[in-house]
């Protein structure tokens, strides 16, 4: 039986601190983050994350808080159950 997921982005944010308030208003339990950064002209992916407790995980998340992340994206992540865990 297929699995679907569905990403759903919000951003950019430009600063840390819109990044963490954000998060901590998202009402479920999975998501995916990154920070970009470098020149304005070739800004690129310079980490992405995965969390299963965003409305925590960004109390002092010390990788998105270096100086060359200029803007910050974190989605959603719906997934349809996996086959596992139908009963």
């Amino acid at each position: 039986m297929p699995v679907a997921s569905v990403v759903d982005w919000y951003g950019p944010y430009n600063s840390y601190d819109r990044l963490v308030a954000e998060a901590r208003q998202m009402a479920t339990n999975r998501c995916i983050y990154m920070g970009i950064g470098g020149p304005t002209n070739s800004l690129e992916v310079l980490y992405v994350g995965l969390s299963t407790r965003p409305n925590t995980r960004f109390n002092n998340h010390h990788a998105l808080q270096a100086q060359n992340i200029k803007q910050f994206y974190i989605c959603l992540l719906y997934t349809s159950p996996s086959p596992r865990d139908r009963g």
